[in-house]
């Protein structure tokens, strides 16, 4: 089964159509499972905020992308921040620094990697993706 993590720099470019939305959208629609953390839905929806709040977007369209990630979410398998998260998003990663946040999106993934061992992980953050190869990710083709 074809699986990928989204983390949530990918997921706010897809809600953004910005340029590289459709690969985004290509890799999504070709995955049969969708894996990331609740942590990205919850940075997604201030994101939506924080843009809203800076008069980047509107109302409207804040409404407009929050009903899109609800129903884009709902068959997605979300992972809490559990104690195997928490306990080695605190531990060193192969390439450091990493930011707290995104240790967290680190150990969420590598929950994942355990139930689907070919899990790609989709990020468009350099400080994430520099850690994917020596912690055993495939990248998306």
């Amino acid at each position: 089964m074809k699986a990928v993590y989204l983390e949530t720099s990918s997921l706010l470019a897809w809600l953004f159509s910005e340029s590289n939305a459709k690969a985004i959208a290509r890799a999504l629609s070709k995955a049969e499972a969708i894996c990331t953390s609740t942590l990205t839905l919850l940075e997604a929806k201030r994101s939506l905020i924080h843009q809203e709040s800076l008069k980047r977007i509107t109302s409207a369209q804040r409404s407009q992308s929050l009903g899109l990630l609800e129903q884009a979410s709902r068959n997605w398998f979300l992972m809490e921040i559990n104690f195997p998260v928490k306990k080695r998003a605190s531990e060193s990663f192969p390439i450091e620094p990493v930011r707290s946040l995104d240790a967290i999106h680190l150990a969420t993934a590598l929950q994942f990697l355990e139930v689907y061992p070919d899990l790609e992980f989709l990020t468009l953050d350099d400080r994430i993706a520099v850690n994917l190869g020596p912690l055993g990710f495939s990248s998306p083709r």
